[in-house]
């Protein structure tokens, strides 16, 4: 039951740089686990991973709301700065290129009052335009931040919406796979199998142990840089501080643990698949496979399997992806969450028409990078 704070109660609201809240590791470990909604990004070992590593030079603070000494909202925070093409400043929450969600960390049962009080707290840092990339659109923390923000009559709008694959357990791997997989995908991943196991044993290994974590993450850095992203220098092993992160991350913490999965043929690993849990939420980070085997789609016989031991285990009460739109692992996971930039505005002046014209200048970005993706594919498919 949600009780009701006592007159006793002090509250306080205050930016806190990340030296000072990792002193409160515990408090916020708790609120990880007490979260309204789980966000793997930004519980405290995975923060504290990247401000180690590859995001060592970063300026964030974090916006902290606490009811006597137990913490009860937390969102990290960027320095506000004019973003292009936008002729005004913009405050925005931390995001990194392996942040995969921006929705802030509420206590389950101090919510309401956690979120009021950290929207206060954002419009005292900065009366302008905000930006939470990423977020579960319809879930409860944004209906709820949302709320917030109408009772107070700040305006918001939505942009950047995409669907991202979710999975939820219900039903066996056996009914999932003919309810939700036409026959023809089933049919390629059987004959897929079948041809690979011809080449020898296959096997789907699942690693939890130090030990198996620390062999499957060394896999999956090898494999990925052997692959596209290393010749384009963005595989976790193609940097020493990428490398250090990914072995700080992928691994059980106070706050997180790890789960990875790997097919291996002849004991050779040819697909790894690293997924994080927060709370009750599997997210799905990072995976990849050998570009040799490609014909056999060994990266989707991986999937096949994580969905099967997911469905039949329920070692998760749902998954995450870690993506961006469509992606190939949409054939085999039937839900989707509408995923979100959600821009307000605490402006004094014509909010409404600033947040449009925010939405204007978003989305000619947006076209102007889509425009430059197709013309580069066109003018790889002339040169190749």
């Amino acid at each position: 039951m949600l009780q009701a704070p006592s007159w006793s109660t002090r509250w306080r609201s205050e930016m806190l740089d990340a030296k000072s809240l990792l002193k409160f590791s515990q408090a916020w470990e708790k609120l990880s686990r007490n979260a309204l909604e789980d966000n793997v990004y930004y519980t405290p070992s995975y923060v504290a991973a990247l401000l180690d590593t590859c995001e060592k030079n970063t300026d964030v603070e974090f916006a902290t709301v606490w009811m006597n000494d137990i913490l009860v909202a937390l969102l990290p925070v960027a320095p506000p700065k004019t973003y292009p093409p936008y002729f005004f400043r913009i405050g925005k929450a931390w995001e990194t290129k392996y942040t995969f969600s921006c929705m802030p960390l509420l206590h389950g049962e101090y919510s309401r009052e956690g979120a009021d009080r950290l929207a206060t707290l954002l419009e005292s840092v900065h009366k302008g335009e905000w930006l939470f990339p990423l977020m579960n659109a319809e879930g409860k923390t944004c209906a709820l931040f949302k709320s917030v923000l109408e009772s107070k009559g700040v305006p918001w709008v939505s942009v950047n919406v995409f669907d991202r694959a979710s999975l939820v357990p219900g039903s066996t791997f056996e009914d999932h796979m003919s309810r939700c997989v036409p026959a023809k995908r089933r049919k390629e991943l059987a004959r897929t199998r079948r041809r690979l196991s011809e080449a020898g044993e296959l096997r789907h290994e699942i690693c939890r142990t130090e030990e198996e974590l620390s062999r499957s993450v060394a896999a999956f850095m090898r494999i990925e840089a052997d692959g596209w992203k290393g010749k384009k220098g963005t595989a976790l092993n193609c940097t020493e501080a990428t490398r250090e992160f990914a072995y700080r991350v992928f691994r059980n913490n106070e706050d997180t643990q790890c789960r990875a999965d790997m097919l291996t043929l002849n004991g050779a690993p040819i697909a790894v698949s690293l997924v994080l849990l927060s709370g009750s939420t599997g997210f799905t980070v990072k995976c990849t496979y050998n570009e040799e085997f490609r014909s056999y789609s060994p990266g989707l016989l991986l999937e096949e399997s994580v969905v099967r031991g997911f469905l039949n285990e329920g070692w998760a009460a749902r998954l995450d992806a870690a993506t961006a739109g469509e992606h190939v692992i949409d054939s085999l996971w039937p839900s989707r969450v509408q995923v979100a930039d959600l821009a307000f505005s605490f402006a004094k002046h014509i909010p409404d028409a600033r947040l449009r014209a925010f939405e204007r200048s978003n989305q000619a970005r947006i076209n102007a990078k889509t425009f430059a993706k197709r013309a580069l594919a066109r003018v790889e498919r002339w040169t190749s």
